[in-house]
């Protein structure tokens, strides 16, 4: 009976070139099952499974996007068809940039400090006026950072800095080797593309951008990548 039980602990499931997903298991007849607070944050949605009381027969129920974060009791009723999510891991999942000028966030950015497992302090000083989100990849946590450039030079006022850069998992001293992040334009051609060396602890990539500009980032190890698209 404890087996049974511990199946219907839910887990997360890595997607590639999308995300990561909440899995929760539901009993036949169960109207609701309950989220860990663990597993609330920076999860793309939660995926729900129905399994027979013999462990031999499993049906997909149904999606739940988490807009901001997941809600700690997830309802039955309350699934989205998983016709949804087919169609949002066929394309790369879009970051709005314009909307963390007004602190909105999407679930999957999380604060840099949280997913390093470091205080504030031990990060590299910012300007008061960057925003910084990061997050969690297989291979590396994926940062980025948002600045206003304040230059009379620049033909565009709303012209911005954006900082990318790769850090280490926690549990890691260092980048794979040959990790690659790619820049593509809004037509789909390479901008930049930049590669790990065995030992590299930070790889990091300086960019400008407009407002209403798009642009897509390639993160690849081997034959795996993921992908996220930008606009501005």
């Amino acid at each position: 009976r404890l087996g049974y039980q511990s199946l219907f602990d839910s887990a997360d499931l890595w997607v590639p070139r999308y995300g990561r997903l909440e899995c929760g298991c539901f009993q036949p007849k169960q109207t609701q099952v309950a989220v860990p607070p663990e597993a609330i944050q920076g999860r793309l949605g939660l995926v729900a499974v129905e399994v027979s009381e013999q462990l031999d027969r499993a049906q997909l129920l149904g999606y739940l996007p988490a807009t901001s974060e997941l809600p700690m009791v997830v309802q039955r009723q309350g699934l989205r068809s998983l016709d949804e999510l087919l169609a949002l891991c066929s394309t790369p999942p879009l970051t709005r940039l314009a909307a963390w000028l007004n602190e909105e966030f999407e679930a999957m950015w999380q604060p840099l400090a949280d997913l390093l497992q470091q205080s504030e302090p031990a990060l590299a000083m910012r300007s008061t006026d960057t925003i910084q989100r990061a997050q969690q990849l297989p291979w590396a946590i994926l940062a980025l950072q948002l600045q206003p450039l304040h230059n009379s030079e620049m033909n565009n006022p709303e012209t911005y800095q954006l900082g990318l850069s790769l850090h280490p998992l926690p549990n890691q001293a260092a980048l794979p080797g040959d990790l690659t992040l790619t820049v593509f334009n809004e037509t789909g051609e390479v901008f930049r593309e930049l590669k790990t060396r065995a030992g590299d602890a930070l790889l990091r990539y300086t960019l400008h951008a407009q407002r209403q500009e798009q642009f897509t980032v390639a993160i690849a190890l081997a034959e795996e990548d993921y992908q996220l698209a930008f606009t501005l």
